[in-house]
């Protein structure tokens, strides 16, 4: 088993580690890393699969796949990878530092917000996929080899750039998470009754967010808009009660919240691609189950 400590570039802003090595049939290497001072770890893993071993309060394990990366702050204490034999690997390590990376006279806040949320350990233990703006940025990171004056400005932009593409990903992470609870709570409310639902205002003064903020997050959230998260439980719900033929098409239209017959079947052919008459006469007929409903 070999212990293997990265290649490294010091900053007074960052440290940038690099890891690369063909293991033979019979070698297993484990690499740490350490957090050296207050700010945020970015573990990207190009090439090769690792188990990692967060060593902290409490220990956590996990896989880190290829083209992969894992994000830790001061509270991780270390990562540990474990790589085993026959294969090559390549890992990128930054470790970023706000108070100097950032320093202005006029700070953005946004900028910290997002280390104060790694930091309180939203971030951490999640694998994400690196995507392909971060693989070009760290690929050019590998490729430069001139040491001259423009050597630190192009490592700081290039991680820069990097960090903007991660700080994306993590925010809208945790905002998926800060509102999970609302949406699913306006999700409840678009239930309990299809034949009065609210407006999309009063759901989303009901769930405590203004209405813009209300549609981004639900539709990033559910993949859908409110609107129509409401269609496709009114659908299934009618497709449901076709089944029960003591019930007629205009009862069920009223039953799902459309005040007229002909426009539940308009609703209806454009979700199924068939008219509801069509449906129970030619797909309840030949479903036992249904036609017993």
């Amino acid at each position: 088993m070999t212990v293997l400590p990265p290649e490294n570039i010091f900053s007074s802003s960052f440290t940038v580690c690099f890891l690369y090595r063909s293991l033979s049939c019979k070698e297993n290497v484990i690499s740490t890393h350490v957090q050296r001072k207050k700010g945020v770890s970015l573990l990207f893993n190009l090439l090769g699969k690792a188990e990692y071993n967060k060593q902290n309060f409490q220990a956590r394990k996990g896989f880190l796949p290829e083209l992969t990366f894992i994000a830790g702050s001061k509270n991780s204490n270390q990562f540990i990878l474990n790589y085993h034999p026959n294969q090559k690997i390549q890992l990128i390590e930054i470790q970023l530092f706000p108070d100097i990376l950032f320093y202005t006279e006029n700070p953005d806040k946004s900028l910290y917000s997002t280390f104060g949320l790694i930091q309180n350990d939203l971030a951490e233990s999640r694998v994400y996929p690196i995507s392909m703006p971060i693989r070009i940025a760290l690929q050019q990171l590998l490729d430069f080899y001139e040491h001259s004056s423009l050597e630190a400005l192009f490592y700081t932009g290039k991680i820069l750039e990097i960090w903007a593409s991660v700080y994306e990903r993590l925010s809208r992470k945790a905002s998926d998470a800060k509102f999970a609870a609302n949406i699913e709570r306006a999700k409840e409310i678009l239930e309990s009754d299809y034949t009065n639902p609210p407006t999309m205002e009063e759901l989303a003064r009901l769930v405590g967010m203004s209405l813009p903020h209300f549609k981004r997050i639900f539709k990033q959230t559910t993949g859908i808009t409110a609107y129509r998260f409401l269609r496709q439980k009114r659908m299934e719900f009618a497709l449901a009660l076709l089944a029960d033929l003591s019930k007629n098409i205009s009862e069920i239209a009223d039953v799902t919240g459309y005040k007229s017959k002909s426009h539940f079947s308009k609703i209806f052919l454009e979700h199924y691609g068939v008219p509801p008459s069509f449906f129970r006469k030619n797909i309840c007929n030949e479903v036992p189950d249904l036609k017993r409903s």
